[in-house]
């Protein structure tokens, strides 16, 4: 369950990431 927790997190901090970046590149 921790494993899964985390690997949430990091896909969340990801998806942000690529937001940010897509937002930048428009």
């Amino acid at each position: 369950m921790r494993f899964e927790h985390r690997f949430i997190a990091v896909s969340i901090s990801r998806m942000g990431t690529i937001a940010t970046f897509s937002r930048e590149s428009t």
